[in-house]
């Protein structure tokens, strides 16, 4: 039978080693007691860390998805704005062309437009303008 004894010196050095050990665990103790968190949430859970896993890959995975609705909504949104400004568009375009056929059916000009807004809404439609 061996007998291990530990002298004088090491014993210091062993006691201050397992003072810092209580302060170091003492002091986690007491931040995860104030905070409400476990410091280490892979020995908090034990060997399960599934759970965590599933559940951060969940949350990133929603976060793709917020990020894909946002840039949808904004997509569609200016959609419909050029479509309203579209259907302004041909609504005057409409109605002076109804103005133009009742006045006699002449063909306009772009000198009998007015400030030649003929053009410009044709320019609009990127039609080819054959009449200026």
């Amino acid at each position: 039978m061996t007998l291990t004894s530990v002298g004088d010196k090491s014993q210091h050095f062993l006691s201050l080693r397992n003072n810092m050990a209580l302060k170091t665990r003492l002091g986690t103790l007491v931040q995860e007691l104030s905070t409400g968190q476990s410091s280490d949430l892979v020995a908090h859970l034990g060997s399960d860390q599934t759970r965590l896993l599933d559940v951060d890959r969940q949350l990133l995975l929603l976060k793709g998805y917020g990020r894909a609705t946002t840039q949808t909504a904004q997509t569609l949104s200016l959609m419909q704005v050029s479509l309203e400004q579209l259907d302004a568009t041909r609504g005057q375009l409409a109605s002076e062309m109804l103005a133009i056929t009742s006045a006699g059916g002449r063909k306009p000009t772009c000198h009998s437009c007015t400030i030649g807004a003929w053009c410009i809404r044709i320019n609009r439609f990127n039609i080819k303008r054959t009449h200026c």
